[in-house]
């Protein structure tokens, strides 16, 4: 702390207080930044909690790392679950029960970005065969600001759907 008493005819060391504003100043801006992105997901979260609660598949939102961003109501039971779904408590990725499915995800996620469109593929659960879709997830962030925006530039989102394939031919 620095404290300049006007009383006092003792010259004033701004030296000092600018030293200690270039030490402190990059910490302040990456708080600041920090604290900004919590708030936009605070209010995105309770933005997309009752559309994304609405979709009646299971969905989950995946970084382009495959890190867990967020998932809706069903989603999250099935993550809840650990059975078609696991999350990695250390990194937060997720993965499927068997590494080939694992694998398949990774694959889906990473086409997704050149073509735009979605990726399917299929995999076996203890009940039968459940069909997985991967797509890129933009939300339109029409409450954020420019400042925002460019916090959040260059992240990729994917959702991923997940639906039971009844017997028969049903087009991933």
């Amino acid at each position: 702390m620095v404290i300049d008493n006007d009383f006092d005819n003792t010259p004033k060391n701004n030296a000092r207080v600018e030293e200690i504003i270039e030490l402190i100043a990059p910490h302040m801006v990456r708080a600041s930044a920090f604290a900004r992105a919590l708030s936009m997901a605070k209010e995105a979260a309770k933005t997309y909690s009752a559309y994304i609660d609405a979709i009646a598949l299971p969905m989950v939102i995946l970084s382009a790392e495959g890190r867990v961003q967020m998932a809706n109501s069903i989603g999250q039971h099935v993550l809840d679950a650990g059975e078609i779904l696991k999350t990695d408590a250390l990194t937060g990725r997720l993965s499927l029960a068997y590494d080939q499915d694992t694998k398949a995800l990774r694959d889906a996620v990473s086409a997704a970005p050149r073509d735009g469109g979605p990726h399917a593929f299929q995999t076996q659960g203890d009940e039968g065969s459940i069909a997985m879709c991967v797509c890129p997830y933009r939300p339109a962030l029409a409450f954020a600001s420019d400042v925002d925006k460019r916090l959040l530039e260059g992240e990729e989102l994917y959702a991923v759907f997940i639906g039971s394939r009844p017997s028969g031919g049903v087009s991933l």
